[in-house]
């Protein structure tokens, strides 16, 4: 086909037709119908009140006993926002339960499904379907679809879906054309490394092993998928062998039509590696025959000679010939035949005798559907030896000849001396896949041992690659017993029981084989299916899904052993994760390390919430040292027990809380996170180093661990926690905080240097504020100190100086409280984050040579002057100055003093009104009085 460059359309409407159109509305809180089977390719429109809303939720949340999650609601699902109204012909393409709630009365009960019944099959060879996908690297992407019919397919009849990540939201692509007979029709990304193969070209087509396909018949429904459509897989979906991430898958030859079942598709493909193009533009398959078929009904059948009458199965015919006519077909007696039209009549049919092979059976002379094929065995007296007869269906005209066309008898000649046979000694066993080998034994009847007596073993029917490409043995009887010595295949393809048949044969030299000379072979298989660990790992109210399975699961460990008196580990793999017990030898003594890839044998159980592998069959280290990187979450939940999660922005709620206690088998610490939400960290005697460890000294904290659970009742919906392993599963954030709360200093002292330092110092650079907050003294007295802002902290500390005021004012001591804010990014602040700073004043309030007792100023309060009266003891200088309560000369006056009384009047016409200080000052010392100023 010639390549055609498509523009994808999103849509969930497609233009096709639809046989029924149903109706959804709500009645109060509740969706009505809140169940509604419909058949592929109805539609529903949805019309519901102002208060309510539709979300897709996905099915695994939807009655497990939770609160709704936003989170839980279908990856591009269905929905109509908050406010009601209608959401119209919605069409359903793919079988399937669809579930849909309200989601502010979710709580309340407010839900409802969807049940999209399946069609008839898809029948055999009449509708296209994938016959081959690759997710490889970059845009590596490419799709396959086959017609198995022998027909022409129109595509355009048809219609390419990819639903994103297992929702509803949808790529439409509008293939187009005439696909012959046996032919394929590729559609590819423009870029990928197949684009010659391509008979459809889109840039567009950007898969990535999460997101779904559906290829759809207009007006019909889906007639083959690939995943399901109303739960979001996570990375990809499982198929045996594999997953559609990162890998090529070719569709069996066995399958010749498609299924809207995943269940049943994903076991029907062959995994190839990433990036494989082998295979695009062609496709092998078991082709459907058209028209009426005939077979035998058996495949074989053994009878002793003098068996008579006997029947070998039916000659069947389906569907039956109406009125047949030309059609015939012949039945040949095989050139390879021992035996001979002599050994036996056939009857049953309306044959002439006696018979001549090949015998020709026009359908004109009978009309059947199963006819009932039998010979008289005859009875002779010859000593001839086994021999067999096949018989072989050929030269059909107008009918078709089906896979059972041959069947093989062997007749056992009963005529042989009475001293000069073998036979099996048993005719049948059963045995283990796993025995390595079994013996055949033979009974042998001779007067004497004659060497030339030989006689073999040959395989007549089962598959020679179960015991050891087994091919013909032939025993030599230098003794009276002898055996053959049968090689059992151990494979690791898990196939059920297998069943062999040996049957004696060519015996030599006048030694004839007894009637006991088939030996059925039974192998119990010994090889149990491997289950990807998300197939698995689900619960609900009533424990785990998967509960009783015994299987084969590979994951890499994520936990260290914290079992007591047994081994306890979680392990993981792409799809999901399960907890692993045992308290028996030899497991209970084992040791798995972080990062051991591990294949374990065992029994999926349920234990206080959580689904657990117990029962261990076998626990072995494939690889070790494997990456692990913890998965980021909110919460703990059903959703991720057994993952390696990280939580980030704890708060401890009572550091005292974390304790170490050798009579407990560990304690629970809480945590908040930024939504104030509760999370419980739990930390394990096991875990030695955090067990002895106090609690972390930073404010906030992130926490790596697997999430667990504890909860041993039903609905199993409490107790979610967080189990760190080790002390570097605790993250601790720099924590910066003053060195000291305070000290003392004298006025004089020039500066003081206020250090601060980080706890948990991770090398990194910041910046912080500090700020005067409080305090008793002004800012002149530390030379008018503002916030000091983006003060350097790195190598784990920082500092600022504060210059000291040394002024000449009798005022005490004072104190300045200094605080550290507005950390910079990745920094915290810790609880030690204010410094007290006390200045001892170092000026004297004392005059030698004045009586300041009886120094008066009056009147105080004043208003234009105030009068300062006061006894000298000598004449002497005096400054007298008015302060404000900042320290601001207002105005400042030299007086000479007598020796005596001596009056000042001071102006106070120019003095604002307030509080001041009437500051006196010596030679010989100073004094200050306080001055209320109208």
């Amino acid at each position: 086909m010639k390549k055609i460059y498509l523009s994808i359309l999103a849509s969930m409407f497609l233009a096709f037709g639809y046989a029924t159109n149903h109706t959804v509305t709500n009645v109060g809180q509740t969706f009505s119908p809140d169940s509604l089977t419909i058949q592929v390719g109805d539609s529903i429109d949805f019309t519901i009140g102002g208060s309510h809303d539709v979300q897709q939720y996905e099915t695994k949340w939807f009655d497990d006993g939770s609160l709704f999650a936003s989170n839980n609601t279908t990856s591009n699902g269905f929905e109509l926002p908050l406010g009601g109204g209608m959401l119209g012909h919605m069409i359903f393409f793919i079988p399937g339960t669809y579930y849909y709630v309200c989601e502010p009365h979710f709580d309340n009960g407010m839900k409802a499904k969807i049940v999209v019944e399946n069609g008839a099959p898809v029948a055999s060879c009449s509708e296209p379907f994938f016959s081959q996908y690759m997710e490889g690297s970059s845009n590596n992407k490419s799709i396959e679809i086959f017609n198995p019919s022998l027909s022409v397919i129109n595509l355009d009849d048809y219609t390419l879906i990819m639903y994103n990540n297992g929702g509803n939201g949808v790529n439409t692509y509008a293939i187009t054309g005439m696909l012959a007979s046996h032919e394929t029709y590729v559609i590819s990304h423009s870029s990928s490394i197949n684009v010659a193969d391509a008979d459809l070209v889109s840039g567009g087509l950007n898969h990535n092993g999460d997101d779904a396909y559906a290829l759809v018949k207009n007006g019909v429904g889906a007639v083959d998928i690939i995943g399901y459509f109303n739960e979001d897989p996570g990375s990809s979906f499982a198929v045996t062998g594999g997953s559609t991430a990162n890998n090529t898958l070719v569709r069996m030859p066995s399958v010749n039509a498609g299924t809207t079942d995943w269940n049943v598709s994903m076991s029907q493909w062959n995994v190839l590696p990433s990036n494989d193009t082998t295979g695009f533009g062609s496709h092998d398959f078991n082709p459907c025959l058209v028209g009426p078929i005939v077979s035998f009904s058996k495949d074989s059948s053994t009878y002793n000679e003098g068996g008579g009458l006997v029947n070998l199965g039916s000659i069947l015919i389906a569907p039956a010939l109406v009125g047949p006519t030309t059609e015939s077909f012949e039945v040949h007696l095989r050139a390879s035949s021992t035996g001979s039209v002599a050994d036996f009549d056939v009857t049953g049919l309306p044959l002439p005798s006696p018979i001549t092979f090949p015998i020709t059976i026009p359908l004109g002379i009978f009309n059947f559907t199963s006819q009932s094929l039998d010979i008289t065995l005859v009875d002779d007296l010859l000593i001839e030896g086994n021999e067999t007869v096949e018989l072989v269906l050929r030269n059909a005209v107008g009918i078709n000849i089906g896979a059972d066309s041959v069947i093989y008898l062997k007749i056992i000649d009963n005529d042989f001396p009475a001293d000069t046979f073998v036979e099996l000694s048993l005719n049948s066993a059963i045995i283990s896949e796993g025995a390595g080998s079994f013996d055949i034994d033979l009974d042998y009847q001779q007067t004497g041992v004659n060497t030339l007596h030989t006689v073999d073993l040959e395989l007549v029917s089962g598959d020679v690659a179960d015991v050891d490409n087994f091919a013909t043995m032939t025993a030599t009887f230098n003794t009276l017993t002898e055996k053959f010595t049968v090689n059992i295949t151990d494979d690791i393809i898990v196939e059920g029981n297998e069943v062999l048949k040996f049957a004696l044969s060519n015996a030599t030299n006048g030694l004839f084989i007894g009637s006991d000379s088939i030996f059925t072979l039974t192998i119990k298989d010994n090889d149990v299916a491997t289950y990807a660990l998300g197939l698995v790992d689900g619960n609900d109210a009533t424990g785990a899904d998967s509960a009783g399975l015994h299987g084969v699961f590979v994951g890499v460990v994520n936990s260290l052993d914290r079992g007591f008196n047994s081994i306890e580990f979680s392990i993981q793999d792409v799809t999901g994760s399960v907890d692993v017990f045992s308290d028996v030898a030899p497991f209970l003594t084992m040791v798995v390390a972080v990062g051991d890839e591990v294949k374990i044998e065992g029994d999926i159980k349920f234990d206080n919430g959580m689904v657990r592998i117990e029962n261990l069959v076998s626990l072995n280290v494939i690889t070790s040292a494997n990456p692990l990187t913890p998965f980021v979450v909110t919460a703990i939940n059903d959703a991720n027990e057994s993952d390696l999660v990280r939580i980030n922005g704890l708060t401890l709620v009572d550091p005292a809380e974390w304790f170490g206690d050798n009579s407990n088998a560990g304690f629970d610490v809480f945590a908040t996170d930024a939504a104030g939400d509760t999370v419980m960290i739990r930390i394990d005697r096991d875990y030695v180093d955090l067990y002895d460890a106090t609690a972390p000294n930073s404010g906030v904290i992130d926490v790596i661990g697997v999430a667990s659970q504890y909860d041993f009742s039903a609905p199993y919906d409490e107790n979610h926690q967080i189990i760190p392993r080790d002390l570097s599963d605790i993250i601790l954030y720099p924590t910066l905080n003053m060195d000291d709360q305070g000290t003392l200093v004298d006025e004089d002292a020039g500066t003081a240097t206020i250090n601060f330092s980080v706890a948990n110092d991770n090398g990194g650079s910041y910046t912080v504020d500090v700020e005067l907050t409080g305090g008793s003294g002004t800012a002149d007295d530390i030379d008018n100190f503002m916030t000091e802002t983006a003060v350097a902290v790195t190598g784990g500390a920082g500092s600022i100086t504060v210059n000291i005021t040394d002024d000449v004012l009798i005022e005490g001591n004072e104190n300045f409280e200094f605080t550290l804010t507005n950390s910079s990014t990745g920094l915290l602040i810790g609880t030690a984050n204010v410094f007290d700073l006390t200045i001892n004043d170092n000026d004297a309030d004392a005059i030698a040579e004045i009586n300041v007792n009886a120094l008066t100023l009056y009147p105080n309060p004043a208003t234009e002057k105030v009068m300062l009266k006061m006894i000298s003891n000598e004449k002497q200088i005096a400054n007298i100055s008015i302060v404000d309560v900042i320290g601001k000369t207002i105005q400042s006056n030299t007086f000479m003093l007598n020796n005596g009384e001596n009056t000042i009047e001071l102006d106070l016409t120019k003095v604002a009104k307030g509080n001041y200080m009437v500051h006196i000052s010596t030679e010989n010392g100073n004094h200050t009085e306080n001055l209320l100023v109208r």
